[in-house]
């Protein structure tokens, strides 16, 4: 019986984040289409904050209220899990296809991707040489410093 009330407070807590996200991203549609100035009254402070997030807040419990009562509805149907299972065979058939033009794609393309991975590769091996043989030079110069220091 734990484990079920663990699952279960772990799906409150993900539930809670989307919907926190979701009231964030609301509130920031909202500023952006008023301006900052969101309860109208020519000053941006913090009552329009308070206005937007309740306005965001309300804006998206009515849209999980609809959503719920859509699920409601479709799940009423008794055509529901029959259409359901056809979409889901049918969007992994998409799926699979979709595999296989990629895996077709690298197959036929093999050869031009590790000829641009030879030629990248092979610029980055040249930049690093670069770096390296400044950074010598410089360590170089940085020790003839420290023995001249030291000599005098």
């Amino acid at each position: 019986m734990k484990k079920t009330g663990d699952v279960v407070k772990l799906g409150v807590a993900a539930g809670a984040a989307v919907a926190a996200t979701k009231v964030a991203e609301k509130f920031n549609e909202i500023k952006e289409q008023t301006g900052g100035d969101i309860n109208g009254d020519g000053v941006v402070d913090i009552k329009d904050t308070i206005e937007g997030l309740k306005v965001a807040a309300k804006e998206v419990y009515d849209q999980a209220v609809t959503g719920v009562e859509t699920v409601k509805e479709m799940v009423q149907d008794p055509n529901f899990v029959n259409d359901a299972k056809k979409t889901i065979i049918k969007k992994a058939g998409e799926v699979v296809e979709d595999v296989k033009e990629v895996a077709s794609d690298i197959t036929e393309n093999a050869d031009e991707y590790m000829d641009n991975i030879r030629e990248n590769a092979s610029d980055f091996i040249d930049e690093a040489k670069d770096k390296a043989g400044d950074f010598i030079e410089n360590a170089k110069d940085k020790a003839d410093d420290i023995l001249g220091a030291i000599k005098e």
